[in-house]
């Protein structure tokens, strides 16, 4: 296996720069004290530091808590193929866990409803489809 010498180089200067951040150095100081052109490779240094470390233990902690719903799922199966409705209804809740957990739900769908009376805009649905809405009014635009 080839280890990457650029990559772990790349990854110390970017805990060194954390560090100090973390200290209380500026961008301005990281960047000149590690050689960066400008406070803004300093931040990004540190930006790629921090979602490290947010990372790894985020996947690790979804991947213990998967396993955990997946052992009680595994209990209660049993019982779900012979009909239990409490038991049916305890699955489906951790199946649902799941896949809120990765993201695995369709995203949902929704219609908006607009009218204009007597110049103002009635508009049903979400925040996001009311500005998408009065954006379209005034760029000329229709919505069905």
């Amino acid at each position: 296996m080839k280890v990457n010498t650029k990559s772990i180089e790349v990854r110390e200067k970017d805990r060194q720069a954390l560090e100090l951040r973390k200290a209380g150095a500026s961008y301005e100081v990281i960047a000149k004290q590690l050689g960066y052109a400008d406070s803004s490779g300093a931040y990004k240094s540190v930006q790629r530091s921090m979602k490290t470390i947010i990372a790894e233990p985020t996947d690790e902690l979804r991947q213990v808590e998967y396993e955990r719903l997946n052992q009680i799922l595994l209990i209660l199966w049993e019982r779900v193929q012979q009909g239990e409705l409490g038991a049916i209804d305890r699955a489906l809740s951790v199946m649902d866990r799941i896949s809120k957990m990765y993201g695995l739900d369709a995203p949902k769908q929704t219609e908006i409803k607009q009218q204009i009376t007597q110049g103002v805009m009635i508009v049903d649905g979400s925040k996001e489809e009311y500005l998408q809405a009065i954006r379209q009014e005034i760029d000329g635009v229709e919505v069905s």
